[in-house]
């Protein structure tokens, strides 16, 4: 791209927010389509907790001992049950990883729910792209 001179100098260094650090030979328009239509797809719902019920399935992690539950952790939970499992479409993927975590990956319980977070913080931010 340098040597074709299509790098641009400005940069707001967001790369959520749509611009580019370069002239794409592709349409603009055509290109951050395409791009929204990525992250939309692989931060759906569905397609995101099949990921994350993957990574329970193969994640192996070293045995230690078990956190202790605090009120703050009590206090995120309760947050994620209300947001992800109350208020947002497509509630149901989130309490097939919650039941799946509970009774088939107790001790992956909190990774599971903390991905559930991630995932609903990618899903907003893909709807601002």
């Amino acid at each position: 791209m340098k040597s074709e001179n299509r790098l641009l100098k400005a940069t707001s260094g967001d790369n959520m927010d749509g611009t580019l650090n370069f002239i794409p030979k592709m349409p603009y328009r055509n290109l951050v389509r395409g791009y929204k239509n990525i992250l939309e797809s692989i931060y759906s719902q569905k397609a995101y907790y099949e990921r994350v019920k993957t990574l329970l399935e193969e994640y192996r992690p070293r045995l230690k001992r078990i956190e202790r539950m605090t009120i703050g952790k009590v206090v995120a939970l309760l947050k994620a049950i209300w947001k992800l499992g109350i208020l947002e479409r497509g509630k149901r993927y989130f309490w097939k990883l919650f039941f799946l975590s509970v009774f088939k990956y107790p001790r992956k319980f909190a990774l599971s729910m903390t991905l559930a977070v991630y995932g609903f913080h990618f899903r907003r931010v893909v709807s601002r792209v």
